[in-house]
């Protein structure tokens, strides 16, 4: 959700497009090392995936114990997922190998559009201090009382109220509603 329109963006402006010949220029190796690579980062945060709570609940109704969840997850996945982070890159540099490897004019176009976008909104630095409080409450939570579904509505309703996001957008959201939906019945 979040990288796959900057690796659209960044493929278009490359001229490498989807469906096309041109789509090995640059377009093809983003996407694959993308999708792999966020299948590892997915894996390291307990938090990352609604499988990783999945995992964890159905290991707990076999009698696992695992009082630091948070970091008792990140230390079991740290090794596999940082082998696989360095490798599947260069695997997919072999496999789909871009066309297009070096942009020497990227940091200065990328300095335009950053000055041509202007400074954060006030939006913009709501969010980013809500998703470090979220973040940050998910991290130390177990140690202060503080369960991932509490600091999760906690973060919404510094949204909700501060007007960063309203109510409409939470209903027109549907993705979100199938995952509550879908998970909701997992765990009856």
């Amino acid at each position: 959700g979040i990288f796959m329109p900057i690796i659209k963006s960044l493929s278009q402006a490359a001229g490498s497009m989807p469906n096309e010949p041109s789509r090995m220029k640059l377009g093809a190796f983003l996407t694959h090392a993308q999708f792999q690579t966020g299948i590892h980062t997915s894996s390291l945060f307990l938090t990352a995936s609604a499988q990783n709570l999945l995992c964890l609940n159905l290991a707990a109704e076999l009698g696992a114990v695992v009082n630091d969840q948070f970091y008792q997850w990140m230390a079991g996945a740290a090794l596999p997922v940082l082998v696989g982070m360095f490798f599947v890159p260069v695997l997919m540099y072999k496999l789909c190998p871009p066309e297009i490897t070096n942009t020497p004019e990227a940091p200065k176009d990328a300095a335009k559009a950053l000055e041509k976008m202007g400074p954060m909104s006030r939006d913009e630095k709501f969010m980013a201090g809500t998703m470090v409080l979220a973040v940050t409450l998910w991290v130390l939570g177990p140690s202060i009382g503080v369960s991932a579904v509490l600091a999760a509505l906690l973060g919404l309703c510094v949204l909700l109220c501060s007007g960063t996001l309203s109510w409409k957008d939470c209903l027109t959201y549907t993705p979100a509603w199938d995952t509550l939906t879908w998970f909701a019945g997992a765990c009856f």
